[in-house]
């Protein structure tokens, strides 16, 4: 099996996620899949919100560049386990999703979900 680089991560990670790109996130009831197409939670104030990643760096990247806050606006009462990142605020495509961390469970109407900045989302190959 091969092995990459750090060099190698980093230009890989850059081209999927561009530092220069904006993307969407979107938070999902149920696991996305590879086609983003079942789950997504719209109970929420507004269109998926808009975000960048920052450059590569240590065959990791890391991202959101500015807080992302979600205002819920239903009761989510299985939680928003999952996520999805797209290429447009709605519709668009589906990139890459998985699990979330902390955000099983009932989810109050009128919480705000908040991602923070350069922490909460990060890209590593495995």
């Amino acid at each position: 099996m091969a092995r990459f680089s750090t060099t190698g991560i980093n230009n890989a990670l850059n081209g999927l996620f561009p530092s220069t790109s904006t993307f969407y996130l979107a938070l999902f009831s149920s696991d996305p899949g590879t086609t983003g197409t079942t789950g997504e939670i719209t109970s929420y104030t507004g269109s998926r919100p808009a975000f960048q990643f920052n450059a590569a760096t240590g065959g990791t990247q890391t991202g959101p560049t500015s807080v992302i806050n979600f205002s819920v606006t239903a009761t989510l009462a299985s939680g928003a386990p999952y996520f999805g990142i797209f290429t447009a605020a709605t519709g668009g495509t589906y990139l890459v999703g998985g699990a979330t961390t902390g955000l099983t469970g009932s989810i109050a109407s009128g919480a705000t979900i908040t991602f923070a900045v350069n922490t909460s989302l990060t890209n590593t190959l495995a």
